[in-house]
């Protein structure tokens, strides 16, 4: 029993995503309301947003020239095609003005479809974009034709893993995000393998106890 018990202990602490990432939601109350990110957009940040009826906008200021990577992706929940979502990112001018630098509209057979086990969840994921950027401030818009759906914007690279109990409480926020109870997080080889570990435990320590009493 003891040797299991250090067996998942090993588990916990050797468990490492394949990737670290920031995780923030998008809240917007009226249109044109604009969300600044702050972090740096060459660390990999997932924005989690809702589309109610109006694009949503994000701002990034750049104090030197930097590459963009981007891609959006969409709960797949059974569809047979995705969300036609859209991103477009113009260059803001001192005097208001402004300049595309990049549109991003992916038809609907560019989404690949994933089951990503790590989330529990399966998912249209876009190609990822990649746009070499200069100094200066840049608005990012999500849409599509009618405004309506959710999403996440995925930014940035990954540097390192993080570990085994910070990588589900992310998964569970995107979970809950969706519209998902906590009974999700059951469907998550990371939680139902321990599980079933301490299942086995205790019915084993239980048949040991009763046959020590026979």
């Amino acid at each position: 029993m003891y040797k299991a018990l250090f067996c998942l202990l090993i588990f916990f602490s050797s468990y490492v995503p394949t990737f670290a990432y920031d995780l923030y939601v998008t809240e917007v109350e009226k249109p044109y309301d604009i969300v600044r990110i702050s972090a740096s957009v060459e660390e990999r940040q997932l924005h989690l947003g809702t589309l109610a009826d109006f694009p949503v906008m994000y701002e990034v200021e750049l104090s030197e020239a930097t590459d963009f990577t981007a891609s959006l992706r969409q709960l797949s929940n059974g569809r047979l095609e995705p969300l036609p979502l859209g991103m477009i990112v113009v260059k803001r001018g001192e005097r208001g003005d402004v300049t595309e630098v990049a549109r991003f509209n992916p038809e609907a057979e560019k989404w690949n479809k994933v089951k990503d086990k790590t989330i529990g969840l399966t998912f249209w994921d876009s190609e990822v974009v990649v746009k070499q950027l200069e100094a200066g401030t840049y608005g990012i818009e999500i849409s599509t034709p009618d405004n309506v759906g959710k999403y996440i914007l995925s930014t940035g690279r990954a540097p390192e893993g993080v570990g085994y109990f910070e990588k589900l409480s992310k998964a569970y926020q995107i979970q809950d995000f969706f519209g998902y109870s906590i009974f999700r997080m059951l469907v998550l080889p990371a939680v139902y393998y321990p599980l079933g570990l301490l299942l086995l435990l205790f019915v084993s320590n239980k048949i040991r106890k009763y046959r020590l009493n026979l």
